[in-house]
């Protein structure tokens, strides 16, 4: 129920296009140890655990605001035009407790708990650079990778 990859291509381009007052922020999502949920629990339960957390993300944004899109595999994207960076940051740890804080249920009935990663970058207002914007956001999402996991990492301004 996400939007797809294209849709998201489109609205980074319409959001450089329009320059948005405050910039343009951009948060990347990974899936913690999604493999090994896979490989756990099966590649259904993999899907189900791709429709609780684009629930869950769904809750805490709105729509009016963001695009909220599946890039592929188990990485999402949350697009925020006319987003300062700081507000950026505080949304995507929002996101991140979000997660934290909704187990999904299993076939069983037991509880999944459930850990992302995530990246946050920022593009400023009089920026076009949507390819350094991603490129950032990406870098940043396995900064978070390499620290720990289940953490926000900003990039550099």
């Amino acid at each position: 129920g996400l939007a797809t990859r294209r849709a998201f291509d489109g609205a980074l381009e319409a959001a450089v296009g329009r320059s948005a007052p405050g910039g343009t922020a951009l948060i990347l999502i990974d899936v913690d140890s999604f493999k090994c949920i896979n490989d756990t629990y099966g590649h259904p339960v993999g899907d189900d655990v791709l429709v609780h957390l684009a629930q869950v993300l769904r809750s805490r944004v709105r729509f009016q605001d963001v695009v909220l899109s599946r890039l592929g595999g188990d990485e999402l994207a949350v697009l925020m035009p006319g987003c300062a960076s700081d507000v950026a940051h505080h949304r995507a740890e929002d996101l991140l407790e979000a997660v934290r804080s909704t187990p999904m249920t299993l076939p069983d009935g037991g509880l999944l708990a459930l850990s992302i990663s995530v990246g946050v970058a920022h593009m400023p207002q009089d920026s076009a650079d949507r390819r350094g914007l991603y490129i950032a956001a990406d870098a940043a999402l396995y900064a978070a990778k390499r620290a720990g996991r289940g953490r926000v990492s900003v990039a550099a301004s």
